[in-house]
């Protein structure tokens, strides 16, 4: 039997999610946070009410040290184990904190119910490692001394991370930059659009560009890019949603049609690949094979296989991976197949760039009846791969040249062409 005060909690839990199952995490994560604890009584009425079976949700709470079966210290300290921290001595700090609250041999929880010391497979910061979290909040770049600080801290009365008050900030004022003219921060009307953004508030676009893309957020905690079809889309940011929480924290970067997108994310997916944190293999692997995806592509050997591993991987990190850092990891695929795929398909079909950005799918070459001979070409090349006679034609050897494009921007008549 399920005592009253718990079935109150998870009915009210469960309502707050429109009794989903798709939103199990969530629910026990609701649960965990109002009881402080998961009964085993409470999971089985809840999954009585959401009519799944009882193994399933129970799976879910076992999966994540962050949740317990168990009554919590007043103090929660997790320690992330990912394989970041880990290389940066985290199980030092484990130990060290175990030591200093008096925890025994097979214990998580003193026995005056003070402290709880566990580790957790990731707390989705793994470029400030060591992470550890403190009740509800996380402590960054960590060491023995500063975990030892802390703890000497809370057994002097000081409380961390319970109930602290949040940081107010304006949701409508962030940072534009990128290809505008005025880059900074800005204030926007809580309902407002990007173009709005751009023209009014950014000064619009430089040398008269047109927009080509919106970044918004960053590749260590997610991130995600909008093309041209989503300038007039209005934002509400009186809402708390992925877009307007990106906006606020880390503001948007405005791309030209000068960028190519295909390029841009596979650079993107390489920031991505080297801050996972290799404890579930869908994040590591996969981002692994959408960068050697998009490599291919970028180099001229891509073909229709790649498009649909692009598709399949992206999908499996998504709705896969163990943690909310990694399900986001496949954003940029995500976006770049949304919003990109003529020019994705351009680059594998094609074998073509149309921004000549991709330096194997275009070639530098010299109009023989617009050269004038002036050889300024030839002495501005790093490569020596122009050659010619003074007022006569130069030509380029493509097998030398580099695509660094410095001829081009050189030549007085433009005679050099990019095809």
């Amino acid at each position: 039997m399920c005592r009253d005060e718990y079935k109150l909690i998870v009915v009210d839990v469960l309502k707050k999610h429109d009794n989903d199952v798709s939103k199990l995490k969530e629910i026990i994560s609701g649960i965990n946070e109002k009881i402080g604890s998961l009964p085993d009584e409470a999971l089985v009425y809840a999954a009585t009410l959401l009519k799944i079976k009882q193994r399933a949700i129970f799976e879910i709470a076992n999966a994540n040290k962050s949740y317990t079966v168990d009554s919590r210290g007043a103090n929660c300290i997790y320690v992330c184990d990912g394989r970041v921290c880990r290389a940066r001595k985290s199980t030092e700090i484990v130990e060290a904190l175990r030591e200093a609250v008096g925890l025994k041999t097979g214990q998580v929880t003193t026995d005056d119910k003070k402290f709880t010391v566990e580790t957790v497979d990731c707390l989705g910061d793994c470029g400030n490692g060591p992470v550890i979290k403190i009740n509800n909040k996380n402590f960054t770049k960590m060491n023995v001394a500063k975990a030892i600080a802390l703890v000497n801290a809370m057994k002097k009365g000081t409380k961390i991370g319970l109930n602290e008050p949040v940081k107010k900030t304006d949701k409508n004022e962030f940072k534009v930059s990128g290809c505008v003219k005025k880059e900074g921060y800005c204030k926007v009307p809580m309902q407002t659009t990007f173009r709005q953004i751009i023209d009014e508030y950014a000064g619009g676009m430089i040398n008269g560009h047109e927009v080509k893309a919106i970044f918004v957020g960053d590749t260590k905690t997610g991130c995600y890019f909008y093309g041209r079809e989503a300038l007039d889309e209005e934002i509400d940011l009186t809402k708390n949603t992925e877009l307007v929480r990106y906006l606020s924290k880390k503001g948007m970067k405005v791309y030209d049609d000068s960028t190519c997108m295909v390029e841009k994310t596979l650079r993107w997916m390489e920031e991505t690949m080297k801050t996972s944190c290799g404890r579930c293999i869908p994040c590591t692997e996969g981002t692994k094979n959408l960068v050697l995806s998009l490599r291919r592509i970028i180099d001229g050997d891509g073909n229709s296989d790649d498009y649909d591993e692009l598709e399949i991987f992206s999908d499996t990190i998504k709705s896969t991976s163990m943690c909310g850092i990694g399900k986001m990891a496949a954003n940029p695929v995500i976006s770049l197949l949304k919003y990109f795929s003529t020019e994705l398909n351009e680059h594998i079909d094609e074998k073509k760039c149309s921004t000549f950005s991709c330096k194997k799918l275009f070639e530098v070459a010299i109009d023989k009846e617009l050269c004038k001979g002036c050889s300024k070409c030839s002495r501005i090349c790093p490569v020596e791969a122009i050659s010619g006679k003074i007022t006569e034609p130069f030509s380029i050897d493509s097998s030398k040249c580099i695509r660094c494009k410095a001829c081009v921007s050189a030549c007085n008549f433009d005679a050099i062409k990019l095809i």
